[in-house]
């Protein structure tokens, strides 16, 4: 499926190849379809959150997929996001999220994966980097599989050489500048790629090896940082056993807090308790014990939140599954002596 031109003179002929594909998913056109544009793309469809179901199974290719999410309701995104995810996955497509900062959580937990890219409250230069450094052709990475198919930017497809067509300079430096912002990217994530190196990609979580001179300068200044404590508490003249009790009090109180305020769940509200009678520790974090009411409205100041949840109580313990606690008394009860939740998620646990 390509879009151009043909021009003939005599025998020979042209062809000028549009942009790389991409699937749309919004309801109205916007922001999305004018960054696809001024990144070069090449719109497909835009498909409406409401036909996505019925639309997908009946598109062929592999194109890039734009995922509008922003002013989308929870309840449409828990019902098409897991549709959406098994067709990227199927098709191992490059895929853009533009989301919200509340819709973290919701729509990460159905669109995880190496192939997906959030972008949250965007501008419009995010948008048209982040379009052109996922159409471009990939960065070869050591260990990296050969592709088993023929992307449509991996050659012309009518088998001609396409160096002399008007427009080519401007389509070699949307190359690099994608080449840059795939780069940046990467490194942003940890991959560490030099120009003309090849690097190693871990399937693991831990640290690459650190050379002697590494260790030597993070363990310096950490050697520096725990001198100056001790002169600190010298200087006070507090004992360093008074400071260790205060350091693993506070400590304890902060575990205490974040223990309680999530667990896994399939369901993404399910995720976050509500302790109901905190006492003194309410204030002490700061409302933070009303957490189901925190993630509702991230934006409220932590002293609002009790008032919040008074009034909107019976809708926010629907929602979070009814994850309450009466107070911190009934934490310490339930799960001093046994495990308070799993750290593997349900969805992966078998």
């Amino acid at each position: 499926m390509v879009d151009g031109d043909r021009t003939r003179a005599g025998a020979a002929c042209s062809y000028t190849v549009a942009g790389s594909a991409m699937l749309l998913i919004a309801d109205t056109a916007g922001v999305s379809e004018a960054a696809i544009e001024q990144a070069g793309g090449r719109l497909m469809r835009r498909v409406p959150w409401s036909a996505v179901e019925e639309t997908l199974p009946r598109l062929a290719g592999w194109p890039v997929l734009v995922i509008e999410a922003i002013g989308i309701d929870d309840d449409r995104l828990d019902a098409v996001l897991p549709i959406l995810g098994r067709y990227a996955d199927a098709a191992a497509m490059p895929v853009l999220v533009a989301i919200t900062a509340d819709q973290i959580d919701l729509v990460t937990s159905h669109l995880p994966g190496p192939n997906i890219r959030w972008l949250c409250a965007p501008t419009m230069p995010e948008r048209i980097a982040m379009l052109i450094a996922a159409a471009a052709p990939p960065i070869p990475v050591l260990h990296d599989p050969l592709p088993d198919r023929v992307q449509e930017h991996d050659r012309d497809p009518f088998g001609h050489e396409r160096s002399g067509l008007p427009g080519e300079p401007l389509n070699r430096l949307n190359v690099r500048v994608a080449e840059i912002a795939r780069l940046v990217s990467d490194l942003s994530r940890d991959v560490h790629l030099a120009a003309g190196d090849v690097a190693d990609r871990r399937p693991g979580y831990g640290a690459e090896p650190a050379s002697p001179a590494i260790v030597l300068r993070d363990w310096s200044v950490h050697v520096l940082g725990v001198v100056a404590i001790l002169a600190w508490l010298r200087l006070c003249g507090m004992g360093i056993g008074s400071y260790l009790l205060i350091v693993y009090a506070g400590t304890s109180l902060t575990l205490l807090r974040s223990f309680a305020e999530h667990r896994a769940a399939p369901v993404s509200d399910h995720r976050v308790a509500v302790v109901e009678q905190a006492g003194l520790f309410g204030i002490l974090f700061l409302h933070n014990n009303l957490h189901a009411a925190h993630h509702r409205a991230p934006a409220l100041p932590w002293y609002a939140l009790p008032r919040f949840y008074a009034d909107h109580r019976t809708d926010l313990l629907h929602h979070n599954g009814g994850l309450l606690y009466r107070g911190y008394g009934e934490v310490f009860r339930r799960y001093a002596l046994r495990p308070h939740d799993v750290l593997v998620h349900p969805d992966h646990a078998h």
